[in-house]
């Protein structure tokens, strides 16, 4: 017994301590009160699992609501993270013009890295649950510190844009070539509008949600998404992980998914061993498209419940 309530306190601690740490660079970020990191703990004496949800890009923490709740009926302690660059104050839910300095690649390398280190911490079973740039940075986390998951499941996860987004691809291709020119002219773009404000408004007055997110964010910021995914699919090319100590994942995408590269998920998933992954194409009834918070209520359903399935739940 004194054993069991040294291990609880350990790990009740360490996420406190985690969630203190997160609250404090938040307050002096000024990051708005409801885009910060959330947290689910438990505080009765038993070791509980640990699930990581990561939200998408121009959203923020709360996305993954229905998700953290469940897992903590479940039984599960819950971490739900705020992205890089995530929550700064906004102008009628237009990000500001110095987003992008805090989103570059290191800064969700940091994030990764930090996140891998208070998760060996605790001793429950770890599970991952990452939706579209959320499913990169999981997705990172998984390729880099396999050790920490059991499973993880990838919403319509970011690793490059849809055949659309030429001329994201091709910003991010000269700036790899010529940044001493090309980080002023992407600096001098503004925003790019990446969020249907109308189907926002329209979720909201269906199902009550509200968005605290980015509607439009800087092309800067947009970039350095793009470099980094660019970047993760790089690093998983040259690098061979082994069946022995992948965790297994399932991608859930969408057909016709607007925004994300089916190829580039294909490539992906790819490197896992076969027995390891699967991927289950949405139909045009059950889509992940947009924000998971503009879905329709049986597809979030649906989506919930393919999920849960996929961890024994």
């Amino acid at each position: 017994m004194t054993v069991m309530t040294s291990i609880l306190s350990t790990d009740v601690a360490t996420l406190r301590n985690l969630a203190s740490r997160w609250e404090h660079a938040e307050t002096e970020l000024k990051i708005q009160e409801n885009s910060r990191a959330r947290f689910w703990i438990h505080d009765d004496a038993a070791i509980h699992p640990v699930a990581l949800l990561a939200h998408g890009f121009t959203a923020w923490p709360g996305q993954m609501d229905e998700f953290g709740a469940e897992f903590y009926k479940q039984g599960f302690h819950v971490i739900a993270p705020r992205l890089p660059g995530h929550g700064l104050n906004t102008t009628e839910g237009n990000a500001p013009a110095n987003m992008g300095d805090y989103c570059m690649p290191s800064d969700f390398a940091h994030l990764r890295d930090e996140l891998a280190r208070e998760l060996h911490a605790l001793h429950g079973t770890k599970i991952a649950v990452g939706y579209s740039c959320g499913g990169a940075l999981v997705t990172d986390l998984l390729w880099t510190h396999p050790e920490v998951f059991e499973r993880a499941v990838l919403l319509a996860p970011f690793y490059a844009p849809a055949s659309h987004g030429f001329l994201l691809r091709t910003l991010h291709a000269a700036r790899v070539w010529m940044p001493w020119i090309m980080d002023p002219v992407i600096s001098l773009m503004g925003n790019i509008n990446l969020v249907d404000r109308h189907r926002v408004e329209a979720c909201k007055n269906d199902f009550g949600w509200e968005r605290p997110g980015y509607y439009s964010v800087p092309a800067k910021a947009v970039v350095n998404l793009v470099a980094y995914a660019g970047d993760l699919r790089a690093r998983m090319q040259g690098s061979k992980n082994t069946t022995a100590n992948m965790p297994q994942i399932k991608v859930i995408v969408g057909v016709h998914d607007t925004t994300v590269c089916l190829d580039a998920i294909q490539e992906v998933v790819a490197q896992w061993p076969q027995t390891m992954q699967r991927i289950e194409h949405q139909s045009a009834d059950h889509m992940l498209v947009h924000s998971y918070e503009c879905l329709h209520a049986e597809t979030r359903e649906w989506t919930m419940a393919q999920t849960m399935s996929f961890f024994g739940l």
